[in-house]
């Protein structure tokens, strides 16, 4: 059976259902019932509706999801490695702790292994002189 595209209109490919025998018309996450196509774009990111879950999912976190065969947990953050918060094929997504992912993004910042930032020193401040 060759490979179909997803029905929703996102360009990527369906997987073979197990439930159904045969080509699933949508990816998990786009039979979409909601406004237009059924996503949005949520600060750069494709946000994905569908029935079930209130408000939808990030399509990458959808896409990584599936890839791994879980849900992520609340520690890890699905990373863009080309930067292109659309570009949300597999080869383009990679799974890290927030810890690393903060690490990347802000490599002069102190981060915990929480992936928090560590607070800066204040810098010693030299006392300042009004002219009276």
């Amino acid at each position: 059976m060759e490979n179909k595209l997803c029905e929703c209109g996102c360009g990527n490919f369906t997987k073979r259902s197990q439930l159904h025998k045969g080509m699933n018309r949508y990816i998990t996450g786009h039979n979409c019932r909601g406004k237009g196509k059924g996503w949005s774009l949520n600060e750069g990111y494709k946000r994905v509706t569908y029935r079930g879950k209130n408000g939808g999912k990030y399509e990458h976190v959808l896409i990584m999801e599936e890839k791994i065969g879980r849900s992520i947990t609340k520690d890890e953050v699905v990373h863009h490695i080309n930067g292109n918060k659309l570009d949300n094929r597999i080869e383009n997504l990679e799974l890290m702790s927030r810890a690393e992912h903060l690490r990347l993004h802000y490599p002069e910042r102190e981060i915990n292994n929480l992936g928090q930032f560590l607070k800066k020193e204040k810098e010693d401040k030299q006392p300042s002189f009004s002219n009276n």
